[in-house]
């Protein structure tokens, strides 16, 4: 990295220095107001929504997007994720953060009892790549 300085039609450069930029350590697991202990229960959720949020973390900025889905074995075998939240902009720099939520019906794609991955990301470019948080885990079961 350098910058470049134009005086009076003179151009002088800075020093060149090697920069590199590592993605961010410590980033919280997703988690679930209806995970109780390792499980999540249809019958918590009932006609209500089960939310998943993210506590914050270091660097944490507005101008930044997170993406949270769940996996598990889908009763018709299709591999797609139940999407939670997608490209979700970031509220604020601070304080707990609701990513989005699911319905009973949302979840009752995945086979019962099955274990459910929460896969939460983070892009800190504009969606142009994103960083793994830490995967959480629960079984789903009635």
């Amino acid at each position: 990295m350098y910058y470049q300085v134009t005086r009076r039609g003179k151009t002088y450069e800075s020093t060149r220095h090697d920069l590199k930029v590592e993605a961010p350590k410590n980033l919280p697991n997703p988690q679930c107001d209806k995970i109780t202990g390792t499980q999540l229960s249809l019958g918590n959720i009932g006609t209500g929504t089960a939310a998943f949020t993210l506590t914050a973390w270091q660097h944490r900025n507005t101008s930044q997007f997170i993406k949270l889905y769940i996996t598990g074995k889908r009763k018709d075998d299709n591999k797609d994720p139940v999407m939670v939240g997608g490209a979700v902009p970031v509220p604020s720099a601070t304080g707990t953060m609701t990513v989005g939520t699911v319905t009973r019906q949302d979840l009752e794609v995945f086979v019962v009892p099955t274990t459910l991955e929460i896969l939460a990301f983070l892009s800190v470019d504009n969606q142009n790549s994103w960083i793994e948080f830490p995967h959480s885990t629960a079984t789903l079961v009635n």
